[in-house]
């Protein structure tokens, strides 16, 4: 058997694994009723396990032939996404995600920290802004012990030139 037709009757039988596939979830989303999720992914399996059965018997090169097919889709793949991913359209839609992400977050955080904080105080808890307002006056007691420290060691300074100016003979 050549090579090319090898790889044909691979390329063939992944492309029937992939309308069968198709088919499949096509017909599990069309129906009312949804199957249950563990019977469905049962058939799948079934169905990629027959697949890979039928391919490992039809040639001693299928991992070749399939790792081959697996780069191409890859480059393919990656190709489109440089050429979608790289357009200002794209970089809109990305920001105007993240834009939209963070005001969604900032909603929820003003809707739930009251009962956070809520929680927190029958918790005999400190909330968040408790502990910031800690964080300020920590912060504003340092600086002014720093001043201080700066002052004494100018008045020190100051005494001690004063000392050695002094005459020692009075």
């Amino acid at each position: 058997m050549s090579a090319q037709s090898t790889n044909d009757g691979f390329v063939n039988l992944w492309q029937d694994f992939l309308q069968q596939s198709s088919g499949f979830w096509s017909q599990a989303a069309a129906v009312p009723k949804p199957p249950d999720p563990s019977e469905a992914w049962k058939q799948f399996f079934g169905m990629w396990t027959d697949f890979w059965m039928k391919a490992m018997t039809q040639s001693p090169d299928t991992f070749k032939d399939a790792q081959k097919l697996w780069m191409e889709q890859l480059d393919t793949t990656s190709k489109g996404l440089e050429n979608v991913m790289g357009t200002d359209a794209y970089g809109a839609m990305v920001s105007k995600f993240f834009q939209e992400q963070l005001a969604w977050q900032d909603k929820t955080a003003k809707a739930a920290n009251p009962q956070i904080d809520g929680a927190l105080r029958a918790m005999n808890l400190p909330s968040r802004s408790q502990i910031d307002r800690l964080f300020e006056r920590v912060v504003g007691i340092e600086e002014r012990l720093d001043d201080l420290e700066t002052d004494s060691r100018q008045i020190r300074r100051t005494l001690r030139k004063m000392t050695d100016t002094v005459p020692t003979d009075c």
